[in-house]
């Protein structure tokens, strides 16, 4: 697990940076759609916010997406 953990972070730091164009705004999307459909289908997010309130839960959601 260490190695396969080593080499992922190695790739990882290797990889090119997004800049602006038209691939940046695609993961901003991809990001924003994905997060929206996370938040959706959890089912605790209902219960989060009866307990906690609708502005505590939706940092919490949007910390954790």
């Amino acid at each position: 697990m260490n190695a396969y953990i080593t080499e992922y972070i190695k790739l990882w730091e290797k990889a090119p940076r997004l800049g602006e164009g038209p691939e940046k705004q695609f993961y901003l999307k991809k990001k924003a759609a994905t997060r929206q459909l996370m938040k959706a289908n959890d089912p605790g997010y209902a219960f989060m916010i009866d307990v906690f309130g609708e502005d505590k839960t939706v940092k919490v959601f949007d910390s954790v997406f």
